[in-house]
């Protein structure tokens, strides 16, 4: 098995205040996703770190897995 992340984004300014947890996955992972020239249907796996510390969230993964593309 190969395994490698080919891009990577982080959001910044006045409207990342204004958006759901969700919606910051889901642009995050687009703009990474563009940015390495690929598509989601090239993608095999998903992985996730959880931030229940973060969000106050048990179980995260569940609710940022699909944001992230994990279910297509």
């Amino acid at each position: 098995m190969k395994a490698a992340i080919v891009g990577a984004k982080i959001l910044t300014g006045p409207e990342v205040s204004t958006l759901a947890l969700e919606e910051l996955i889901q642009r995050a992972s687009a703009l990474a996703l563009a940015e390495a020239g690929l598509a989601i249907g090239d993608i095999d796996q998903v992985a996730i770190a959880s931030s229940d510390g973060l969000d106050g969230r048990a179980i995260s993964s569940m609710v940022t897995a699909g944001s992230a593309g994990a279910y297509r």
